[in-house]
């Protein structure tokens, strides 16, 4: 890379054209004047400028351009290469590219440079399932779009933000940096609403994972309003998607079922098999708690084998329906198999989430069994995992749980001993 001053850039011309400074002066300027303009002592003003640009057959601009704006063009230009090698998930490519970029423009003070810079490599890391280095480098960027008062882009970081601690199944952290992003979106002067559907969808989902089945609803049929007004039907189509999941939690399966017809019918004009999988699979959810198995098996293994075709981290949702579809006709044996093949594709690809959602199925069916040894195994297994995530709740309620299967045992004093750190946890925490 070559940054040149201006006078460099004129030597430069200048010799390649092999002209002297009088050759290049003319009668328009001295050579005692070029010669101080090329060596930085004097600055030329506009006219002679268009002079120099003429006698050297180069453009104006490219003699107006500073140092500083010729290392933001190369700046971009490794920024696009990144992004290629970010597609890629060329780790190494992407972060040598950083650095050179990090570099040049920490020197020239290019905040917008650095802000995308930052953001780019943050997204290779989710790739890579790094979070904390992605979390390091997406406070850096939030630091430079901060900087320059961009709301639009910082709301667009918290959110990245947000999703990075929803990866980490820190569920509860995730949902205030959504709605610190809901507090920022309310100073945009100009309203995005393909942004706020985005907050306000993000915000549903937690409600969702945390079980707050109320405002899961509420936020989804929110965002449901917003991208029909917005007319992108792939979006639209997603947000419906959404919208039945929460109706199921509700346990409203009539109106959800409808909400899947009509994501359907507008799908069948989008090529989106990823959505086309979910609806499958929220139909086989629907259909099993109607009691029609047989609807409900067709829909959770075609649900099953697209998302194994797309290799999508969302499988154990559909095994976890066929695991309690197996239950239903009594096939225990291949109940089990789903849920332990659920289990073990959450652990292969820490998805903390499944995880414990699949030890929770599998602790209550060990209970119903009257095996309490193997649930205390279980429910222990699934606490060390919700110590790590954060998520209060759900550890007050595992704790809990393992009080009383010691109960269940007669360990009285085990439970009891269990119950106090419950207690201990949910007043101090």
């Amino acid at each position: 890379m070559e940054i040149l001053t201006l006078g460099e850039k004129i030597r430069k011309l200048r010799k390649e054209k092999n002209m002297s400074l009088r050759e290049l002066g003319g009668d328009f300027v001295s050579k005692a004047q070029l010669s101080y303009i090329e060596n930085g002592k004097a600055s030329p003003n506009i006219k002679l400028l268009k002079y120099l640009a003429q006698k050297l057959d180069v453009d104006l601009e490219y003699l107006l351009e500073t140092e500083k704006d010729q290392v933001k063009r190369y700046c971009k230009l490794w920024l696009e290469e990144m992004k290629i090698h970010v597609k890629l998930n060329n780790i190494s490519d992407v972060e040598k590219i950083y650095k050179k970029i990090d570099k040049y423009a920490q020197k020239y003070n290019l905040a917008e440079i650095l802000g995308e810079n930052n953001l780019l490599m943050a997204e290779v890391y989710i790739n890579r399932k790094l979070y904390d280095a992605a979390l390091s480098n997406i406070q850096k960027s939030l630091y430079y779009y901060s900087n320059m008062s961009n709301i639009e882009k910082v709301i667009e970081i918290i959110i990245k933000e947000g999703n990075i601690y929803t990866l980490k199944g820190l569920y509860e952290i995730a949902l205030n940096k959504y709605r610190q992003a809901c507090s920022f979106y309310n100073q945009l002067p100009i309203k995005n609403l393909e942004l706020k559907s985005n907050i306000l969808y993000n915000i549903s989902t937690c409600y969702h994972i945390l079980k707050d089945k109320k405002n899961a609803k509420k936020y989804a049929e929110e965002v449901c309003k917003i991208d029909k007004q917005l007319k992108n039907k792939k979006r639209y189509t997603q947000s419906l998607l959404k919208y039945a999941s929460t109706l199921i939690l509700n346990k409203e399966y009539i109106e959800a079922e409808n909400i899947l017809k009509r994501a359907n019918r507008l799908l069948q004009k989008e090529a989106d098999k990823k959505t086309e999988a979910f609806i499958e699979n929220n139909f086989g959810c629907i259909y099993l708690e109607s009691g029609e198995y047989e609807k409900a098996y067709k829909h959770l293994i075609k649900a099953k084998q697209m998302k194994e075709e797309m290799d999508l981290d969302e499988l154990p949702t559909t095994l976890f329906e066929l695991y309690k579809y197996y239950l239903k006709i009594g096939q225990e044996e291949k109940a089990i198999k789903q849920l332990e093949n659920a289990i073990e594709f959450s652990k292969k690809r820490e998805l903390k989430n499944y995880i414990v959602k699949g030890l929770d199925y599998y602790t209550k069916y060990l209970i119903d069994k009257k095996l309490y040894e193997e649930a205390i195994a279980k429910i222990k297994e699934q606490i060390s995992i919700l110590e790590k995530m954060e998520m209060k709740d759900m550890l007050v309620t595992a704790y809990l749980k393992l009080g009383n299967t010691y109960s269940l045992l007669g360990k009285k004093e085990k439970a009891l001993e269990v119950f106090k750190r419950a207690y201990t946890i949910k007043e101090i925490n």
